[in-house]
Protein backbone atom coordinates (compact mmCIF):
# COMPACT_ATOMS: atom_id res chain seq x y z
CA UNK A 1 0.00 0.00 0.00
CA UNK A 2 1.40 3.06 -0.61
CA UNK A 3 1.04 5.88 1.88
CA UNK A 4 -0.19 9.11 0.36
CA UNK A 5 1.09 12.46 2.15
CA UNK A 6 -0.43 15.88 1.72
CA UNK A 7 2.32 18.38 0.45
CA UNK A 8 1.55 20.31 3.73
CA UNK A 9 2.10 17.09 5.70
CA UNK A 10 5.55 16.30 3.85
CA UNK A 11 7.04 20.04 4.05
CA UNK A 12 6.28 19.71 7.88
CA UNK A 13 8.18 16.38 7.91
CA UNK A 14 11.32 17.65 6.28
CA UNK A 15 11.79 21.06 8.12
CA UNK A 16 11.89 19.01 11.11
CA UNK A 17 15.38 19.43 12.44
CA UNK A 18 15.55 16.05 13.67
CA UNK A 19 15.39 14.12 10.18
CA UNK A 20 15.80 17.39 7.67
CA UNK A 21 18.90 16.85 5.25
CA UNK A 22 21.67 19.22 6.18
CA UNK A 23 24.19 21.09 3.77
CA UNK A 24 27.54 21.73 3.01
CA UNK A 25 27.99 24.64 6.09
CA UNK A 26 25.34 23.01 7.88
CA UNK A 27 21.97 24.93 7.40
CA UNK A 28 19.09 22.74 6.88
CA UNK A 29 17.83 22.17 3.70
CA UNK A 30 13.60 22.29 2.94
CA UNK A 31 12.26 21.08 0.12
CA UNK A 32 11.55 24.40 -0.99
CA UNK A 33 15.12 25.27 -1.84
CA UNK A 34 16.64 24.71 -4.99
CA UNK A 35 19.86 21.90 -4.95
CA UNK A 36 22.84 23.75 -5.83
CA UNK A 37 24.97 23.22 -8.63
CA UNK A 38 28.05 24.12 -6.55
CA UNK A 39 28.82 24.94 -2.41
CA UNK A 40 32.15 26.25 -2.94
CA UNK A 41 33.82 26.26 0.36
CA UNK A 42 35.31 29.79 1.66
CA UNK A 43 36.58 30.30 4.55
CA UNK A 44 36.95 33.40 6.93
CA UNK A 45 41.04 33.26 5.61
CA UNK A 46 39.98 33.30 2.28
CA UNK A 47 38.18 36.37 2.98
CA UNK A 48 40.42 38.15 5.36
CA UNK A 49 43.44 37.71 2.97
CA UNK A 50 41.36 39.33 0.39
CA UNK A 51 40.78 42.07 2.69
CA UNK A 52 44.68 42.21 3.73
CA UNK A 53 45.66 42.08 0.09
CA UNK A 54 43.61 44.68 -1.41
CA UNK A 55 43.97 47.39 1.53
CA UNK A 56 48.18 47.08 0.18
CA UNK A 57 46.58 47.96 -3.45
CA UNK A 58 48.33 44.56 -4.83
CA UNK A 59 45.54 43.94 -7.42
CA UNK A 60 47.88 42.16 -10.09
CA UNK A 61 50.32 39.37 -10.49
CA UNK A 62 52.76 39.91 -7.52
CA UNK A 63 54.08 37.91 -4.10
CA UNK A 64 50.57 36.46 -2.99
CA UNK A 65 50.31 34.65 -6.19
CA UNK A 66 53.97 33.82 -6.13
CA UNK A 67 52.75 32.46 -2.63
CA UNK A 68 50.02 30.00 -4.06
CA UNK A 69 52.24 28.62 -6.72
CA UNK A 70 54.38 27.83 -4.04
CA UNK A 71 51.90 25.66 -2.49
CA UNK A 72 50.89 24.20 -5.63
CA UNK A 73 54.43 23.19 -5.58
CA UNK A 74 54.35 21.81 -2.54
CA UNK A 75 51.40 19.63 -2.11
CA UNK A 76 51.98 18.58 -5.70
CA UNK A 77 55.62 17.41 -5.43
CA UNK A 78 56.43 19.37 -8.49
CA UNK A 79 59.39 21.94 -8.87
CA UNK A 80 57.58 25.09 -10.86
CA UNK A 81 54.43 26.16 -11.18
CA UNK A 82 52.25 29.01 -13.08
CA UNK A 83 49.07 30.59 -12.06
CA UNK A 84 47.06 31.83 -15.04
CA UNK A 85 43.49 32.83 -15.80
CA UNK A 86 41.94 29.65 -16.61
CA UNK A 87 42.68 26.09 -16.78
CA UNK A 88 41.47 26.50 -20.81
CA UNK A 89 44.18 29.12 -20.92
CA UNK A 90 46.72 26.74 -19.43
CA UNK A 91 45.87 24.07 -22.16
CA UNK A 92 46.48 26.73 -24.89
CA UNK A 93 49.75 28.00 -23.10
CA UNK A 94 51.37 24.22 -22.78
CA UNK A 95 50.74 23.92 -26.55
CA UNK A 96 52.19 27.17 -27.93
CA UNK A 97 55.33 26.03 -25.64
CA UNK A 98 55.00 22.64 -27.51
CA UNK A 99 55.19 24.73 -31.03
CA UNK A 100 51.99 23.75 -31.87
CA UNK A 101 50.64 25.70 -34.73
CA UNK A 102 48.66 25.84 -37.90
CA UNK A 103 48.87 22.68 -39.78
CA UNK A 104 50.23 20.90 -36.44
CA UNK A 105 47.53 18.14 -35.61
CA UNK A 106 46.80 17.18 -31.83
CA UNK A 107 45.48 13.99 -30.60
CA UNK A 108 42.71 14.54 -27.92
CA UNK A 109 39.71 12.32 -26.46
CA UNK A 110 36.13 12.02 -27.59
CA UNK A 111 35.11 12.64 -23.94
CA UNK A 112 36.23 16.03 -22.63
CA UNK A 113 34.94 18.97 -22.19
CA UNK A 114 35.71 21.37 -25.13
CA UNK A 115 38.02 23.58 -24.06
CA UNK A 116 40.74 20.70 -24.84
CA UNK A 117 39.97 20.92 -28.27
CA UNK A 118 39.67 25.11 -28.32
CA UNK A 119 43.36 24.80 -27.06
CA UNK A 120 44.76 23.22 -30.24
CA UNK A 121 41.98 25.01 -32.77
CA UNK A 122 42.40 28.56 -31.37
CA UNK A 123 46.17 27.58 -32.27
CA UNK A 124 45.31 26.88 -36.16
CA UNK A 125 45.82 22.88 -35.24
CA UNK A 126 43.93 20.23 -36.54
CA UNK A 127 41.76 18.41 -33.26
CA UNK A 128 42.36 14.47 -33.99
CA UNK A 129 39.64 12.55 -32.00
CA UNK A 130 40.25 9.30 -30.48
CA UNK A 131 37.94 6.76 -28.77
CA UNK A 132 37.72 6.17 -25.21
CA UNK A 133 37.71 2.77 -23.10
CA UNK A 134 33.92 2.57 -21.88
CA UNK A 135 34.88 1.15 -18.87
CA UNK A 136 37.55 3.90 -17.86
CA UNK A 137 36.51 6.72 -19.84
CA UNK A 138 39.58 7.99 -21.06
CA UNK A 139 41.51 7.41 -23.94
CA UNK A 140 42.27 4.58 -25.68
CA UNK A 141 46.15 4.64 -25.98
CA UNK A 142 45.86 1.87 -28.85
CA UNK A 143 43.73 4.26 -30.94
CA UNK A 144 46.15 7.04 -30.48
CA UNK A 145 49.03 5.00 -31.70
CA UNK A 146 46.33 4.34 -34.86
CA UNK A 147 46.17 8.15 -35.38
CA UNK A 148 49.83 9.73 -35.37
CA UNK A 149 51.06 11.05 -38.44
CA UNK A 150 54.10 13.16 -39.51
CA UNK A 151 51.90 16.32 -38.78
CA UNK A 152 50.62 15.48 -35.00
CA UNK A 153 52.55 17.37 -32.56
CA UNK A 154 51.10 16.81 -29.02
CA UNK A 155 49.08 14.35 -27.16
CA UNK A 156 46.32 15.81 -24.47
CA UNK A 157 45.43 12.90 -22.13
CA UNK A 158 42.36 14.29 -20.14
CA UNK A 159 41.89 12.49 -16.40
CA UNK A 160 38.30 13.54 -16.67
CA UNK A 161 36.76 13.78 -12.98
CA UNK A 162 40.12 12.56 -11.63
CA UNK A 163 40.15 9.06 -13.12
CA UNK A 164 43.43 8.27 -14.60
CA UNK A 165 45.20 7.65 -17.85
CA UNK A 166 47.40 5.43 -18.89
CA UNK A 167 50.15 7.56 -18.56
CA UNK A 168 53.00 5.27 -18.92
CA UNK A 169 51.98 3.82 -22.07
CA UNK A 170 51.22 7.35 -23.51
CA UNK A 171 54.92 8.92 -22.46
CA UNK A 172 56.37 5.39 -24.20
CA UNK A 173 53.73 6.04 -27.79
CA UNK A 174 55.27 10.35 -27.65
CA UNK A 175 58.74 9.48 -26.92
CA UNK A 176 58.66 7.21 -29.63
CA UNK A 177 57.28 9.53 -32.25
CA UNK A 178 58.78 13.02 -30.59
CA UNK A 179 55.33 14.28 -29.38
CA UNK A 180 54.59 16.71 -26.31
CA UNK A 181 52.20 15.47 -24.30
CA UNK A 182 50.17 18.00 -22.39
CA UNK A 183 48.02 16.79 -19.30
CA UNK A 184 44.75 18.09 -19.07
CA UNK A 185 44.17 17.17 -15.15
CA UNK A 186 41.68 20.59 -14.99
CA UNK A 187 39.01 18.13 -13.50
CA UNK A 188 41.41 16.05 -11.58
CA UNK A 189 43.78 18.37 -9.08
CA UNK A 190 44.88 16.40 -6.18
CA UNK A 191 44.07 13.15 -7.61
CA UNK A 192 46.90 10.59 -7.69
CA UNK A 193 48.75 7.82 -10.06
CA UNK A 194 50.18 5.53 -7.45
CA UNK A 195 52.69 7.68 -6.33
CA UNK A 196 52.25 10.47 -8.39
CA UNK A 197 49.40 13.78 -8.84
CA UNK A 198 47.90 13.86 -11.97
CA UNK A 199 48.95 16.41 -13.88
CA UNK A 200 52.22 16.33 -13.02
CA UNK A 201 53.16 12.85 -15.32
CA UNK A 202 53.18 14.54 -18.78
CA UNK A 203 55.93 17.42 -19.71
CA UNK A 204 53.21 19.33 -18.65
CA UNK A 205 49.71 19.56 -16.78
CA UNK A 206 46.91 21.69 -16.42
CA UNK A 207 44.35 22.39 -13.89
CA UNK A 208 41.16 24.63 -13.45
CA UNK A 209 40.01 26.86 -10.39
CA UNK A 210 36.39 27.30 -11.70
CA UNK A 211 34.10 27.51 -9.32
CA UNK A 212 32.98 23.97 -9.33
CA UNK A 213 36.71 22.55 -9.15
CA UNK A 214 37.99 21.25 -6.02
CA UNK A 215 40.49 24.28 -5.64
CA UNK A 216 38.42 27.66 -6.28
CA UNK A 217 38.93 31.37 -7.10
CA UNK A 218 36.22 31.50 -9.36
CA UNK A 219 38.21 31.56 -12.53
CA UNK A 220 42.03 31.03 -13.00
CA UNK A 221 43.98 27.98 -13.49
CA UNK A 222 47.51 26.39 -13.58
CA UNK A 223 50.27 24.89 -15.82
CA UNK A 224 53.09 22.87 -13.70
CA UNK A 225 55.93 21.26 -15.06
CA UNK A 226 59.13 19.48 -14.08
CA UNK A 227 61.20 20.93 -16.79
CA UNK A 228 62.75 24.56 -16.44
CA UNK A 229 63.40 25.24 -19.52
CA UNK A 230 60.08 24.91 -20.11
CA UNK A 231 58.54 26.55 -17.14
CA UNK A 232 61.17 29.60 -18.11
CA UNK A 233 59.24 29.97 -21.38
CA UNK A 234 55.76 29.81 -19.70
CA UNK A 235 56.36 32.65 -17.38
CA UNK A 236 58.04 34.76 -20.57
CA UNK A 237 54.16 33.64 -22.49
CA UNK A 238 52.47 34.76 -19.34
CA UNK A 239 53.21 38.02 -19.92
CA UNK A 240 53.70 39.20 -23.50
CA UNK A 241 56.56 36.93 -24.21
CA UNK A 242 58.96 39.35 -21.95
CA UNK A 243 61.39 37.69 -19.53
CA UNK A 244 62.77 40.63 -18.02
CA UNK A 245 60.05 43.58 -17.70
CA UNK A 246 62.71 46.14 -16.61
CA UNK A 247 64.57 45.36 -19.91
CA UNK A 248 62.09 43.97 -22.00
CA UNK A 249 63.72 41.32 -23.19
CA UNK A 250 61.23 39.77 -25.90
CA UNK A 251 61.72 35.92 -25.90
CA UNK A 252 58.72 34.62 -27.80
CA UNK A 253 55.22 35.76 -28.40
CA UNK A 254 52.80 36.04 -25.63
CA UNK A 255 49.70 37.42 -24.08
CA UNK A 256 47.92 38.39 -20.75
CA UNK A 257 47.84 35.06 -19.08
CA UNK A 258 48.98 36.81 -15.84
CA UNK A 259 46.77 35.80 -12.80
CA UNK A 260 46.06 38.52 -9.95
CA UNK A 261 46.72 38.48 -6.26
CA UNK A 262 42.84 38.84 -5.16
CA UNK A 263 41.86 35.50 -6.71
CA UNK A 264 45.23 34.27 -5.31
CA UNK A 265 44.23 35.52 -1.67
CA UNK A 266 41.31 32.87 -1.98
CA UNK A 267 43.68 30.42 -4.01
CA UNK A 268 46.22 29.96 -1.33
CA UNK A 269 43.73 28.89 1.53
CA UNK A 270 42.30 26.52 -1.17
CA UNK A 271 45.53 25.01 -1.85
CA UNK A 272 46.35 25.19 1.35
CA UNK A 273 43.00 22.56 2.67
CA UNK A 274 43.20 20.57 -0.67
CA UNK A 275 44.34 17.40 0.89
CA UNK A 276 41.36 18.21 3.61
CA UNK A 277 38.91 18.63 0.74
CA UNK A 278 40.10 15.60 -1.52
CA UNK A 279 39.42 13.74 1.37
CA UNK A 280 36.08 14.48 1.75
CA UNK A 281 35.21 14.25 -2.08
CA UNK A 282 36.44 10.54 -1.82
CA UNK A 283 34.36 10.10 1.42
CA UNK A 284 31.42 11.20 -0.24
CA UNK A 285 32.04 9.08 -3.01
CA UNK A 286 32.67 6.14 -1.42
CA UNK A 287 29.01 6.40 0.39
CA UNK A 288 27.67 6.03 -3.04
CA UNK A 289 29.88 3.34 -3.68
CA UNK A 290 28.69 1.67 -0.48
CA UNK A 291 25.03 2.70 -1.44
CA UNK A 292 24.35 1.34 -4.92
CA UNK A 293 26.50 -1.88 -4.52
CA UNK A 294 24.61 -4.51 -5.96
CA UNK A 295 22.38 -1.79 -8.33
Amino acid sequence: MIDTMTEKQMTQTISQEDTAPKGADGSFVSSGDEVPFWRTDIGEKEIATVCETMAKKSFSLGAVTAEMEAEIVRHLDVPYALCTTSGSTALMMGLMAAGVSSGDEVIVPTRTFIATAHAASLLGARVVLVDCRSEETNMDVAEVAKKITPRTKAIMPVHLNGRVCDMAAIRTLAEEHGLAVVEDACQGIFSRADDDYLGTLGDCGCFSFGMVKLVSTGQGGAIVTRDKGLYDKLAAMRNHGVADVVSHTYLMPGHNFKFNDIQASIGLWQARRGPEKAAHVNAIYERYCEGLEGL
